[in-house]
This record gives C-alpha cells, structure tokens and sequence, in this order.
C-alpha cells in the first residue's frame, strides 16, 4: 500500500510542465532557427545573383553597352533563369523588385601600361521577408520584419572583339 501512494505522488509532475516548456522551445529555440537559416539561404542567393551579373557584364562587347539599358537587361536574363529554377519561390523572393541589380562601366579607350584595366561594379539589393514570423513586442529584421540585403562587387572587363 505505502508503494503504490508513493507511485502515485512521482508521476504526472513533468507533463505539467511539458506545456510551457515547449512553449519556450519553439518560440525563443526553434522557428528563430528556421529564419537564421532561411537568411543564410536568401543571403546566398543574392551574392549568387550579383557575381553572376557581374560576370556577365564583364564579358560583354562594347558594341552591347549603352548607357543603363544592358545592366537591366542582363539582371532581368539572369533573374528569369534563377526564378526558372523554382529557388526563389522556395525562398519567399515573389518578384522582380525584390531583386534588383545595376551595373557601372569605368571606361577607357584602350588599356595603357599605368592605367587602371577597364572594371565592371556591380550593385545588387534584395529584400526578403522572414521564412515565418515570430511573434515578437517589437520589430526585429530577419525574425518578424523584412530585410535588405546589399551586394556590391567589381570584376575586370575582359578582351571582346
């Protein structure tokens, strides 16, 4: 008798607090886990985008440059084969002004010992929203609030005929 009330008193204590501990888990551990990782994904994408615009405006001729109308053409090329792919959606990027891109040409008539080489900078700016939204007083960005993302690089014009 003394063993079976002793049984009874040792059980039913942890599922009582099995409730608010998985409360904690999943708000403060799990889903901010979710959106750090999401962000590393979103944030790889966009470097993704900005070396291969750069990279294919650097091999361009100068016969395709004219003043702002390449870099949008070659961003919206390089957007459209990255959507076609099915990764964007994945990663919550809807459309095409969530990822812009622009591209600057440092001109020169022709490469001279001691001068610079003629260089591409590449600017590319994304916005992504949180793969869920945590329930938070204020808003923090990447957990609750979008985020903007900004890739800047430069590459070498290379030698086109």
């Amino acid at each position: 008798m003394k063993n079976r009330k002793k049984l009874r008193t040792c059980t039913g204590s942890a599922i009582s607090e099995f409730g608010p501990a998985l409360f904690l888990l999943l708000v403060i551990i799990f889903f901010p886990m979710l959106d750090l990782m999401a962000i590393g994904f979103q944030y790889g994408l966009g470097y993704y985008c900005n070396s291969t615009v750069c990279r294919e405006m650097s091999v361009r001729t100068a016969a395709d440059i004219s003043p702002g109308s390449p870099s949008s053409t070659v961003a919206t090329q390089v957007f459209n084969n990255i959507n076609s792919t099915g990764i964007t959606s994945f990663l919550g990027i809807t459309s095409q002004n969530q990822l812009s891109s622009t591209a600057t040409f440092i001109p020169a008539t022709a490469p001279t010992p001691g001068q610079p080489p003629q260089m591409v900078l590449c600017t590319t700016t994304m916005t992504v929203s949180p793969f869920i939204s945590v329930p938070w007083f204020q808003p923090i960005p990447g957990l609750n609030a979008p985020m903007t993302f900004t890739f800047a690089s430069s590459r070498q014009r290379e030698v086109t005929q």
